[in-house]
């Protein structure tokens, strides 16, 4: 299921589009940074690497490293690129198995494992059901679809159809007209995987943020944590303010991508497998989690748990997590309401 996040805000001073000087407050004589930030288009998306340095090179050369890894992932993992693995194991659906790299056998594998402990709601076969919707930026009034074709969907939407042979890294769907989009994970993964570059160029400071998941690799240069707004799904502004350090905190909310039908029903993107309708439960899920990953996979399917079962879920899995339920009630994890400011 393809996500289009981009929920939290980054309330912190990047300054320039390419590189700025600031001094550390603690001592700025020898710790002086160089701010380097960078954008990218990868995966339908902005992305934006802010490294705090003292070597430019060597963060120049980590960005590079990271974006041709990014690269090189992509287009193994994206189902819109006709050469990718992901379309070729689409395109065999029923047919034979599709023998793939560790790195697309690792991320379906995991897909599978979240969904059997979420019950079947994060689901990488709702790749039909997401084309009955056919989302287009800046529609915001039309139809839904025809129940019957939504009903037809519904029927190839099924993880437990994706049969992995780990002996031969083979990946097959078992029915004619399956397909798996990996928009629910692949995100996070390739974001981690660049996260992992850097770190290995010995880099400390800033973060990687790809369209709202976002992954840091600490704090900032002078110590304090980067500081996170998460919006308000039905105002202005931000109706919290999270602060991160060396982990991943990522946003699902229904207002990013939605339409309005005439009778005001609100049909947006996060598609719940089992009802081939938009989820219910939530305006918005922000999940705190050690990678972005975890945090990508967790915001969406939570989405589809009223609060108490999500909060619950979360203790399971090790995050923390705030919600704003469907009512505009906020509920969140001991952790969360540890750190977390309310602004409004």
């Amino acid at each position: 299921m393809r996500k289009y996040t981009l929920l939290c805000l980054l309330l912190i001073l990047t300054t320039t589009l390419t590189a700025c000087k600031f001094l550390n407050d603690k001592n700025p004589v020898e710790d002086e940074y160089t701010q380097i930030r960078r954008t990218i288009f990868p995966m339908d998306t902005i992305l934006n690497f802010v490294i705090q340095t003292k070597d430019e090179q060597k963060a120049n050369e980590a960005i590079n490293a990271a974006t041709k890894e990014m690269d090189r992932l992509e287009n193994m993992l994206s189902a819109t690129i006709e050469a990718s693995e992901v379309t070729l194991i689409n395109n065999n659906a029923g047919i034979e198995p599709v023998k793939v790299s560790l790195e697309t056998f690792e991320v379906i594998e995991k897909s599978l494992y979240y969904s059997e402990v979420t019950k079947g709601k994060f689901d990488i076969t709702i790749a039909p059901l997401l084309k009955v919707y056919n989302w287009r930026e800046g529609d915001k009034t039309k139809e839904k679809p025809p129940q019957e074709d939504i009903e037809e969907a519904k029927k190839l939407v099924n993880y437990k159809n994706v049969l992995l042979d780990k002996e031969n890294s083979t990946v097959f769907l078992k029915h004619v007209g399956m397909e798996i989009d990996l928009g629910g994970i692949a995100k996070g993964y390739i974001i981690d995987k660049a996260v992992d570059i850097l770190k290995d160029f010995q880099l400390e400071y800033g973060y990687v943020n790809g369209g709202g998941d976002i992954r840091f690799l600490g704090p900032k240069a002078d110590g304090s944590p980067w500081r996170i707004g998460v919006d308000n799904p039905r105002g202005q502004g931000n109706i919290a303010i999270v602060p991160v350090e060396g982990k991943s905190i990522v946003t699902s909310g229904d207002y990013e991508r939605f339409f309005l039908t005439e009778e005001g029903e609100r049909i947006h993107h996060i598609i719940d497998p089992h009802t081939g309708t938009s989820a219910k439960y939530a305006q918005s899920v922000t999940v705190l989690a050690q990678n972005a990953t975890i945090a990508d996979i967790l915001s969406t399917s939570l989405f589809m748990f009223p609060a108490e079962e999500s909060i619950n879920l979360a203790k399971l899995f090790g995050v923390e997590v705030f919600i704003i339920a469907i009512d505009g009630e906020i509920a969140m994890t001991e952790g969360m309401e540890n750190i977390v400011t309310l602004t409004q």
